[in-house]
């Protein structure tokens, strides 16, 4: 028979299991509630992190996401800045690699942006045959090298011009300026080729809400598909501010318009900025506007995925872009302590 010492002892274990799975059921992490939606949730990985090993935050990332962006890694002036057809895969691998070890996808961004490209590139001029080269350089051998491994790229990137002319369709850069509006076309397709399986986006800012912006991006991408161009979606980038408030509906309709192109979307860069102090009433409000788009966003079909940019403030982009004027955008503080725009995100993918 058993003794009593055994019996105690199975009971106690059992006892600790139970009480794991039933902390587990109550606090669920925004991976768990997302892949239980069907969706994704996802963030973009700083580097300086990676290199560190920063413990605390790639055990959050791990905990609470399912798909990673690189946030600078894959863009053309990181992967290629000292000369034409010189690539470093450093930082780009890690992410990758610790995507796939934890169970992951990868989203690649961005393969033709008019920033941080290589000083090579940027300071030159270059024919219109020289340009078309460079970029299916590019997209080779980025999809090359990541096939099978990126499930998803943005392929152009903020291509439209911000002008309130809807007859000013495209942002004059150097890739336009060399080989004219087709350029577009031009990666999508060979993007297509090298990855055959991959998912290839727009990616853009200030579309979010429809507007003239939003109808020159949908024009554009309704083009592109009835002369076949092989593109699978388009991402909201979405940095906000508390102006956004209410407005969730306006972006549902964008997507739904979308949706009637056979279109996937994704918000893929979401933050919302807080004017500086920070204080707990803009805290809420703050949890309140993510809630909304999260919310909105997780109820319509054809929205696959959704991303903030970051996760942590300790590693955001706003204090610097802003000067110091904005800050607090993301779910975590500088300490990896969720703040209530996590709980209203896990409250948002959870709701059914």
């Amino acid at each position: 028979m058993m003794s009593l010492r055994w019996v105690c002892l199975i009971l106690g274990v059992l006892g600790v299991t139970l009480m794991a799975a039933q902390n587990q059921q109550q606090e669920p992490t925004l991976r768990h509630a997302a892949e239980a939606r069907g969706k994704l949730i996802g963030f973009a990985m700083a580097r300086g992190a990676v290199r560190k090993g920063e413990k605390a935050y790639l055990d959050t990332a791990a905990r609470e996401f399912n798909v990673i962006v690189a946030e600078n890694s894959m863009k053309f002036g990181l992967v290629c800045p000292k000369a034409r057809g010189v690539y470093d895969f450093n930082d780009a691998d890690a992410i990758v690699e610790f995507a796939h070890t934890n169970g992951m996808k990868v989203r690649g961004h961005a393969l033709l942006w008019h920033n941080q490209q290589p000083k090579w590139l940027a300071e030159d001029e270059w024919t219109k045959q020289e340009m078309t080269d460079i970029v299916g350089e590019n997209i080779t051998t980025m999809l090359g090298r990541y096939k099978g491994k990126v499930y998803a790229w943005d392929v152009v990137n903020e291509a439209i011009s911000d002008s309130n002319d809807a007859n000013d369709v495209y942002r004059k850069t150097n890739y336009y300026d060399a080989i004219g509006s087709e350029y577009i076309d031009l990666a999508f397709k060979l993007a297509r080729g090298a990855d055959p399986n991959a998912k290839l986006f727009y990616n853009d800012y200030g579309c979010d809400f429809g507007g003239i912006k939003f109808e020159k991006m949908f024009n554009m991408v309704k083009g592109m598909k009835e002369r076949g161009i092989p593109i699978d979606g388009v991402g909201f980038q979405m940095h906000l501010g508390f102006y956004a408030e209410g407005q969730s509906a306006k972006m549902v309709e964008c997507f739904r318009r979308l949706k009637e192109l056979g279109l996937e979307v994704q918000i893929t860069e979401l933050d919302v900025a807080i004017e500086l102090p920070c204080d707990g009433t803009k805290l809420q409000k703050q949890a309140e506007i993510y809630r909304q788009i999260v919310e909105a966003a997780c109820k319509e079909s054809n929205c696959t995925a959704i991303l903030l940019w970051g996760f942590t403030d300790k590693h955001s982009w706003i204090p610097g872009f802003s000067q110091g004027k904005n800050g607090c955008a993301l779910l975590f503080d500088e300490n990896y302590k969720p703040k209530p725009a996590y709980s209203a995100v896990l409250d948002a993918l959870k709701d059914k």
